[in-house]
């Protein structure tokens, strides 16, 4: 089993690249590297970094340099931020990496990308009052494919890497990932579901293509929105399941729901085989359904909102990476028990985990939840994040992988 840290470009710029893989071995005892190439906007507090204390980092910015050429005549262009433009970052810690005996995954965030939605507005998801959502980038769309394979093969291409994880490589919820969210009206489970449903030309067109009335799933789904915002109605958890949306419109809704698997499987398809034809470099793809999950077990049963499928399709990813990001032992385990159920044993399962909080109170804790993923036949677990975690959350990595390290 290998053993991962979530790391940003601005650790290695502030590090130094073999500052931090000294750091890394030293401090956490793991032997990967998981470096963040193309990111979104946050606000950090980095407790240890030598040179800050808090962060932003640019917007939807790729932090290596690209081969330009591989986007030549795409609709959408990559945007290269201030720190690459400096320096090739990934480079650098390939560089140093290799002689030290470290792995690095390059870290993708895919369609999670406000610069890019506020370029390029036609491709982002468009909800059933055709109002965008402009902090992201709709699968269903072919340029917005393309573009992400490129930049998944130009990754494979030209570095030596121990895998691409794609984050956010699915259909994403309405209430995640813009500044200052403000609502005065209650988001119930049914609610947040129907303004994330996606209406854009392609979404519509996939629809056709599959015999399911795209315009009166929008109409019906705008009547239900608008009445939901107007009444005081009961939040269902029920909402969260499938089943629950099954019968509306006579099945059409229901039906139009599960086509966001296909745009997702299309995108996993294209991408797969882009990375492919040029090396043998494995793609992951990150569930996220922990992150923001509502008051719901198991969490592997919310991945169908995103259009994501625990069992990848042939042709499509190389291996599931699981963020077990649940507080406590008790819950833990009994969400990792759940997503093994649904994976099968020959999908290569990666498991992240926050060692610190709001996930893990303690050294044992955290080495429970590592023994817990060696129980399971993980191939990997990953930790998040070296420069937000605090120095004591390291001391837990590193106990917790030597002991895994002892029984696996």
């Amino acid at each position: 089993m290998y053993t991962s840290v979530f790391a940003y470009p601005w650790d290695v710029v502030d590090e130094m690249p073999r500052g931090l893989l000294a750091s890394v071995r030293e401090r956490l005892g793991v032997d990967t590297i998981s470096l963040a190439v193309a990111y979104h906007a946050a606000k950090l507090i980095l407790p240890h970094n030598p040179r800050r204390r808090v962060y932003y980092p640019e917007d939807g910015a790729l932090y290596y340099q690209p081969d330009l050429t591989r986007f030549a005549g795409l609709a959408i262009q990559p945007h290269v931020g201030a720190l690459a433009r400096e320096g090739d970052v990934l480079a650098a810690l390939c560089a140093a990496a290799q002689p030290a005996g470290l792995g690095v995954i390059a870290w993708t965030v895919c369609l999670h990308n406000t610069r890019l939605g506020q370029t390029y507005p036609h491709y982002t998801p468009r909800n059933a009052f055709g109002d965008p959502a402009i902090t992201y980038l709709c699968p269903a769309q072919p340029m917005v494919r393309a573009y992400i394979a490129a930049l998944a093969a130009d990754l494979a291409h030209r570095y030596p890497l121990r895998a691409i994880h794609l984050e956010a490589a699915h259909h994403m919820p309405f209430a995640h990932g813009y500044h200052h969210e403000m609502q005065q009206v209650r988001v119930s489970p049914q609610l947040a579901i129907l303004l994330g449903l996606c209406f854009c030309p392609a979404c519509l067109a996939l629809a056709a293509g599959a015999g399911v009335d795209g315009a009166s799933v929008r109409a019906y789904v705008a009547r239900t929105v608008d009445r939901l915002l107007t009444t005081a109605g009961e939040a269902d958890s029920a909402a969260w399941q499938a089943l629950y949306w099954q019968d509306a419109l006579d099945g059409e809704l229901g039906r139009y729901m599960a086509l966001r698997a296909e745009s997702v499987a299309a995108l996993l398809e294209e991408v797969s085989a882009a990375v492919h034809a040029v090396g043998a470099v494995p793609v992951h793809l990150q569930e996220a359904s922990a992150v923001g999950a509502p008051p719901y077990t198991p969490v592997a049963d919310l991945a169908w909102l995103s259009g994501v499928e625990p069992a990848p399709r042939p042709g499509g990813a190389d291996g599931l990476s699981v963020l077990g990001y649940f507080a406590g032992v008790e819950r833990f385990t009994a969400e990792l028990d759940a997503y093994r159920d649904r994976i099968p044993a020959h999908v290569h399962l990666e498991v992240g985990l926050r060692p610190c909080v709001p996930d893990c109170a303690s050294a044992e804790e955290l080495a429970a939840k590592v023994a817990h993923c060696v129980r399971l036949g993980a191939a990997g677990v990953a930790f998040y994040n070296y420069g937000m975690m605090p120095l004591i959350s390291m001391e837990w990595v590193r106990a917790a992988v030597a002991a895994a390290g002892r029984v696996s």
